[in-house]
């Protein structure tokens, strides 16, 4: 994952945040594990992997999504990817920073592969259930909130690398 092409790189920050703190643990039992460049390519922020330049897209179902279909919800939008920008107040749609980091999830989220028309009446039969029967069994999410999830902490290591966060 940290090697120079490594096939599974990712700036995906819990994937990431994972493996390097497994890495950690396997050098503290076998310190001669690795040699002084690959231990460099463990410490952030990294430089290459994972998704580098980011595409944009709108929201290609804007006003046709019925109750719970839509791939991100309102809380998500304003207050999870509000947390990718700097200086914007909650609300601020129109934060050009902003705007940039909701076309990257967006463009993100077709890539992975979602749709309004493959999700979207089974997000809306997820959403109106919101609990199982079984109490015992926990909550299911819907497709959309997970490809948005996926998008968010993907984003989210890509701006860590570049300075754009708080610390």
């Amino acid at each position: 994952m940290f090697a120079n092409d490594a096939p599974y790189a990712t700036t995906h920050a819990l994937m990431r945040d994972f493996a390097k703190h497994s890495i950690d643990l396997a050098l503290l039992h076998h310190p001669n594990l690795l040699g002084i460049r690959e231990r460099k390519r463990l410490k952030p922020p990294y430089k290459d992997g994972g998704i580098r330049k980011w595409g944009k897209s709108e929201d290609r179902n804007k006003g046709q999504y019925g109750a719970g279909s839509a791939p991100l919800h309102m809380d998500f939008e304003n207050y999870t990817l509000g947390r990718l920008v700097l200086n914007r107040r909650n609300y601020d749609a129109k934060h050009a920073g902003y705007q940039e980091v909701l076309a990257n999830i967006y463009w993100r989220i077709y890539d992975l592969g979602y749709s309004l028309e493959t999700f979207g009446k089974l997000d809306q039969a997820i959403a109106g259930r919101y609990w199982r029967e079984d109490a015992n069994s926990g909550r299911i999410d819907r497709y959309g909130k997970k490809y948005s999830w996926i998008a968010f902490y993907e984003l989210y290591g890509f701006r860590q690398d570049k300075g754009l966060l708080k610390s």
